[in-house]
Formats: C-alpha cells, sequence, structure tokens
C-alpha cells in the first residue's frame, strides 16, 4: 500500500509527488501504515506463540498426569490380583 501513495488517481491532476504529500498531510504514510502494520503483526505474533507456549506445558502436565494415574492403576491391579 506505501508504494502505491504516489499513485495519482484517475481524473486527478496532481502530480506523484503531490499526491503523496497529500497523504502524508492527512496522516497517511510510512508510519501509518507500514509500520503500525507491522508492530500489530509483532504483537500478534507474540501473543500466539506465548499461548502456543502455554498449550505446549498444559499438553506436558496432562500427559504427565496421566502417566501417574496410569501407573497407580497398574500398581492398584497388582495388589488387587496377588491379594
Amino acid at each position: 500500500m506505501y508504494d502505491t501513495l504516489d499513485d495519482v488517481p484517475f481524473g486527478f491532476i496532481l502530480s506523484p509527488d503531490e499526491v503523496k504529500q497529500t497523504y502524508n498531510e492527512s496522516g497517511v504514510n510510512y508510519i501509518s501504515t507500514v509500520e503500525a502494520v507491522d508492530s500489530h503483526c509483532q504483537s500478534v505474533k507474540s501473543n500466539a506463540d506465548t499461548i502456543a507456549t502455554s498449550f505446549v506445558d498444559l499438553e506436558t502436565k496432562i500427559k504427565a498426569g496421566v502417566e501417574q494415574i496410569v501407573q497407580k492403576d497398574t500398581e492398584l491391579q497388582g495388589l488387587i490380583a496377588h491379594g
């Protein structure tokens, strides 16, 4: 999008530099387009990475808990079978 800020819309008599300057005066520039989107995407990715790590940690804890229960069940089965 930033690369098209100096494209003159059909029917306009402004030069490409004038179009870009007009956009800039309205707050549409590299910072408001490219950097704002990049910053937002980095924030979203960081949050997604945090959530993914939390889910992996949770999965590990669940698997460990299930393994402990299976081990206890096996011990109980042995006690019941052998009296």
